[in-house]
Order: structure tokens, then C-alpha cells, then sequence
């Protein structure tokens, strides 16, 4: 979605358009003939010797954001199935997300403190999605079965939740989506937690696992229409290199959405924190924002 909260227009993935961070190939076109005039040549002039190119860090290439719904569906077949379980994923980010990647091909697991709340989240994700893989029961049940675990719930409930299930998740790659944050008659503000944010409770509280906070700032109405492209950049933060390639991976899965590497986990906090300030954009311009970023 663009800065003011409208959907854009589908374009076919070769489409040329003027988003920010895309590439923009091809010479400058220089209309007619131009006279041909002689010049003396000038001499060269002396080049210094050239010196060895500086050794570079290897660096993840940001996505274009280009990716349209077909090349999102090729990327996502390329890889293996993953098993992916949403804890707490009855939620409105939970359901958009796991719509979203049922759809790219992905076995979808929606855990729940009760299987009935699973069972009715289940069944609104197969009426948009019929021929997804999706299953659903208790918290517990996911994060053993799975591959790739989302934490998804209130936040109030992060550390209880991840207290009680981290055995089950042991070292699996742990996406932490949750945003400490509480309302007051100013609206929406953050939470301050010990650690300094969600992502890192959830590191200290599952120590084994591969914690990989990202997933913030895409809108969970918007994400449950699935035939609508997203538009966005979804900023991913971690210390586990593998892990969190994995995950930039998965963003390639949604159609138009970039990943961005973020850098260690302990700048989840400033993304936490600025998922407040959409909120709040969101509640006076009564939109659905994101996040772009540009010069990349």
C-alpha cells in the first residue's frame, strides 16, 4: 500500500512503473541526427596504476518490490513446503499471513488456547483460500509440528505464551510479529519492556531458538484480501545469518512486498516502536499505512 493507504492498480511482474527502490533500466534516448564534427584527438592522459578493489562484505541485495503474484508463486515453488505454525493466529495479522502463505503454496498450521477458536480460523482461511493446506488445534501442537513458528499473539500474552511452548520450539526459526503496545484516551503508545523489546523477551525466553522479529508493518485487513497485491517493506532484524535469510526468503512469497535486512535483533525495538506511530497514522487518517523505504 502506498503512503496514503490506497491499494495499487495489479500490473503484469514485467510491467515498468514508478515505484521507489525499483530499477530503472535502459540508455537515454537522443532524438535525431547529430552533425559529425572532427576534432583533434586530445593525448591521453597519464593513468595511475589501479589499485586492488577493496574486499567487500557480503550484504543481502534488497528485493525491487516488483515481484508480481506469479513470480511470487515461482519463488515459492523453488523451495521446499514449509510447515509453518501460527501461534495465536486467530488474530488479524495471524489469518492475513497465514491466508497469504497457504496461497503461495505452504502448509499452514493456526494454533489457539482452544481448538474451536483454531477450527473457525481454519475454516475462514479455506473459504478464501479452498485449496489451501491448513489444519489447526492447540499452541502446542503447532510449534512441534512445525518448521518455521510465528508468534502472533496479544501482547500481553507474549511472555506467558512463549514460557509455556519453548521446549516445543527449541531451535526452530521464531518469527516475533508482536508489538508491546496499550491504548489510552491519547490512543495508542508503547510498552517498555525489560529486554528492550518482544523480540528479545522472546530470545530470552526461548533461548534456542533462531528469533527473527519482522512482519510488523503490513496491515492484517489488508493482508486477508488475498486477490489485492501488498506493497511495502517488511524490515527484518536478527543475529542468525541462515535464519534470517530464510525469512527474507519467505517475504518473496508475498507478490510486490520487499525485504530489507535490518541488522541485529536488537533494533527490533525500533521497529516495534514505530508500528505504534502507523497505528496512530492509521487511526487519524482512517487508512491502512506501511512502511517504504527509499534510496535502496
Amino acid at each position: 500500500m502506498d503512503e496514503r493507504g490506497k491499494e495499487p492498480e495489479r500490473e503484469e511482474p514485467n510491467a515498468e512503473q514508478d515505484q521507489p527502490g525499483a530499477e530503472q533500466g535502459g540508455k537515454t534516448a537522443i532524438d535525431g541526427d547529430q552533425d559529425k564534427v572532427d576534432i583533434e584527438p586530445e593525448e591521453p592522459e597519464a593513468q595511475e596504476p589501479e589499485e586492488p578493489a577493496a574486499e567487500v562484505k557480503e550484504r543481502y541485495t534488497p528485493r525491487t518490490g516488483r515481484r508480481g503474484e506469479r513470480a511470487a508463486r515461482e519463488a515459492a515453488a523453488a523451495e521446499p513446503q514449509l510447515r509453518i505454525a501460527f501461534i495465536g493466529g486467530t488474530g488479524p495479522e495471524g489469518l492475513g499471513l497465514a491466508m497469504r502463505f497457504a496461497r503461495s503454496g505452504n502448509m499452514v498450521y493456526i494454533g489457539s488456547r482452544t481448538e474451536e477458536r483454531a477450527e473457525e480460523a481454519v475454516a475462514k482461511i479455506k473459504e478464501i483460500v479452498p485449496a489451501g493446506d491448513v489444519f489447526g488445534g492447540l499452541n502446542r501442537e503447532g510449534a512441534e509440528k512445525a518448521n518455521v513458528v510465528f508468534i502472533t499473539v496479544p501482547s500481553d500474552a507474549h511472555e506467558a505464551t512463549l514460557t509455556d511452548l519453548a521446549d516445543a520450539i527449541g531451535d526452530k526459526v521464531l518469527i516475533d510479529v508482536v508489538v508491546p503496545m496499550a491504548f489510552d484516551k491519547d490512543g495508542p503508545r508503547a510498552v517498555d519492556l525489560e529486554e528492550g523489546s518482544a523480540a528479545q523477551q522472546a530470545q530470552r525466553l526461548a533461548p534456542e531458538a533462531k528469533v527473527i522479529s519482522a512482519f510488523h508493518h503490513l496491515d492484517g485487513s489488508q493482508l486477508q484480501k488475498v486477490d489485492k497485491p501488498m506493497q511495502g517493506d517488511v524490515l527484518v532484524c536478527g543475529d542468525h545469518k541462515a535464519a534470517k535469510k530464510q525469512v527474507m526468503d519467505l517475504v518473496e512469497q508475498l507478490e510486490w512486498v520487499r525485504a530489507l535486512d535490518a541488522g541485529p535483533l536488537a533494533n527490533s525495538r525500533y521497529l516495534e516502536n514505530w508500528t505504534v506511530v502507523l497505528v496512530q497514522l492509521n487511526k487519524i487518517y482512517k487508512a491502512h499505512s506501511g512502511v517504504r523505504i527509499t534510496g535502496i
